[in-house]
């Protein structure tokens, strides 16, 4: 029993994510080695100028909608009035009636199709000004929060935090807390390559960057950091020192303003091989649906389900999804 660990800790690397919360003080901390990702995903209730942008955009939604109902009102009291006319009138006259009415309702069919087009122009410049004025208030509020540049600091710095990463839909922010460990990252590529004794980064010849050492064709792992793997670490190049991040989950400066919904999401690289953060927080924060156990198997079965796809069933990595509504969290605790 005691062999078989030994030589599962000589072959094997695996990866580890470790997250402490601070609920009294809504602090996060992250260390992580390997390419197990976590991030941070929110829904925040739109700003004060998003949400008049949305009561202009729903009025004049009204405004075209009783628009349209008046002129398909006028259209068929005119319609009505030409057949009634045309009933009343000679076969011949009824012959040339109906030549009018067809003329009359290619017109109006031209003028409803124009009409259309109109109201799309319109949306389409309506949407393009909200776009504009989302992404002027995200570049203002980019510019006020103290965040580094830089997804992970190795150090014990303390770092502030307001969920301001890429965004997907107008009230969805994400925000990668850890880096994934990959060889051919340029940093790690120079420690390994740089490493006593130095180890090796080559293409596999599929899809993956792996480490191998100078002695031979092994351990050939895809991770640049893990823990295990003895050989890899004497002769590979390979280490397990975490990177390190402390965040604090503050509210925004604003009074007056919704608190942010923050989730946690940590996932094997079985997620992450099909999907981006964005997309993963796109299953995971529903509004309609608040069960931790079924969101977290939604996005698990969506990873499968893209693995089966892209390997016509035949197969797939691990799928491990950790889902923490931290939003719960820190509601209960200062209640």
């Amino acid at each position: 029993k005691t062999a078989s660990k030994v030589l599962h800790a000589r072959d094997s690397g695996c990866t580890c994510t470790m997250i402490y919360v601070d609920l009294a003080t809504a602090k996060l901390t992250v260390a992580h080695v390997g390419d197990t990702r976590a991030a941070l995903g929110s829904r925040t209730p739109p700003s004060k100028s998003s949400k008049q942008q949305q009561q202009q955009q729903q009025q004049q939604q009204q405004q075209q909608q009783q628009q349209q109902k008046k002129d398909s009102t006028s259209s068929s009291s005119s319609s009505s009035a030409t057949v009634s006319g045309a009933s009343c009138s000679s076969s011949t006259d009824a012959g040339k009636d109906g030549v009018e009415e067809k003329q009359q309702q290619t017109q109006h069919q031209q003028q409803q199709q124009t009409q259309r087009s109109q109201q799309q122009q319109q949306q389409q410049q309506l949407q393009q000004q909200v776009q504009n004025q989302k992404q002027q208030t995200e570049e203002e509020e980019t510019a006020q929060s103290p965040v580094s540049d830089s997804p992970v600091d190795s150090s014990d710095k303390e770092k502030e935090a307001v969920l301001p990463g890429s965004t997907h839909g107008p009230n969805v922010s994400t925000e990668d807390l850890t880096i994934d460990h990959k060889p051919e990252l340029e940093i790690e590529k120079k420690r390994i390559e740089s490493a006593d004794p130095p180890g090796r980064v080559l293409f596999d010849g599929f899809v993956n960057w792996r480490v191998f050492s100078q002695n031979g064709p092994y351990p050939g792992l895809n991770m640049s950091r893990a823990l295990g793997d003895i050989i890899a670490h004497k002769e590979a190049g390979l280490i397990a020192v975490p990177d390190t991040r402390t965040i604090l989950l503050r509210p925004p400066a604003d009074e007056g303003t919704e608190k942010p919904r923050p989730m946690l999401l940590t996932c094997s690289d079985g997620v992450w091989e099909f999907l981006t953060t964005d997309e993963a927080f796109e299953l995971v924060i529903d509004e309609s649906e608040t069960d931790p156990h079924i969101l977290a198997n939604r996005l698990a079965l969506e990873a499968w389900d893209r693995w089966m796809l892209d390997t016509e069933n035949d197969v797939s990595d691990d799928i491990t999804v950790v889902l923490f509504d931290i939003h719960r969290a820190l509601d209960a605790a200062t209640k």
